[in-house]
């Protein structure tokens, strides 16, 4: 039975994770800024953390205080949490066309996606360093298919592309 700390757990790949592991029988300790009901229904073992900004010191420090007041060895480490930096409130089709060459780029999403998909992984790595087993113990860095130089033929989403090439270097 792993102890298995994952961040950006309340949809997607991370909310998967915590489904399959907590189902495999290990204690997944789910880390997000803020849970969903989907994530609250797996009833995780090592519980939600919620307030967990892989973009802020703090977020980082709420996750790494709950694993030291519970006195958690965590065998592995799932940097999950990402995305793709564009602005809050728009419409997949709006933060696609901020990421591609032309009128509507947003450089400053840029930014953004560096934050939480490098800066995020390195700093979540950092504050939970002591907590993660030694020797042994893992850590996991979460890309995709964009984030590979081979899969740059598809263009597009040009902030996010560079933002997981560069995580999985961290």
């Amino acid at each position: 039975m792993a102890h298995v700390v994952i961040t950006g757990c309340n949809s997607g790949i991370g909310l998967e994770l915590c489904r399959q592991l907590t189902a495999r029988g290990d204690v997944v300790y789910a880390a997000c800024r803020n849970s969903s009901p989907e994530l609250e229904a797996v009833g995780v073992k090592g519980g939600v953390v919620t307030g967990v900004d892989v973009c802020t010191d703090a977020g980082c420090e709420t996750l790494r205080a709950y694993l030291a007041d519970r006195s958690v060895r965590v065998d592995v480490l799932v940097n999950n949490a990402g995305g793709l930096g564009a602005t809050p409130g728009h419409t997949w089709d709006e933060q696609v066309a901020q990421q591609t060459f032309g009128a509507n780029l947003d450089v400053g999403a840029m930014s953004r996606a560096f934050e939480v998909n490098v800066v995020g992984v390195v700093r979540v790595s950092k504050a939970l360093e002591s907590s993660v087993k030694a020797p042994g113990g893992k850590i996991a860095i979460i890309s995709s298919l964009m984030g590979s130089c081979g899969d740059n033929g598809s263009g597009g989403v040009l902030q996010y592309r560079v933002g997981k090439a560069a995580g999985k270097m961290a």
